[in-house]
């Protein structure tokens, strides 16, 4: 162990899902159901749902819980329909998270 490293703890979060050679710096925070693309270097956090690619990884889109892209605005959506399990919401960030999150656990 060398004493002029600092330990800096990475969080992956419920549910996220990470490409094959995907690169994550140390410290960054991985948000549930968010999806980093395949080869993705991730430099800094990826918010819930969030959908992430390149090199360094930037916002492609927003994620339903079941895996579909419901938005490719920058902003995260306040209104959606996820045309695949037909979730349709219009809710604050945080009920469109507890509604987005089909696991009790996962609402904490």
């Amino acid at each position: 162990f060398n004493g002029e490293w600092e330990i800096t703890p990475t969080l992956v979060r419920r549910r996220a899902s990470i490409g094959a050679n995907a690169t994550i710096v140390c410290g960054v925070e991985i948000g549930m159901y968010a999806v980093v693309a395949a080869g993705a270097v991730v430099t800094k956090s990826v918010k819930d749902h969030e959908i992430v690619k390149g090199n360094p990884a930037q916002h492609h889109g927003w994620a339903c819980a079941c895996g579909r892209v419901v938005s490719t605005l920058v902003e995260e959506p306040s209104t959606f329909t996820c045309e695949s399990c037909t979730t349709s919401a219009q809710l604050s960030d945080t009920e469109l998270k507890d509604h987005l999150c089909c696991d009790p656990e996962d609402k904490k």
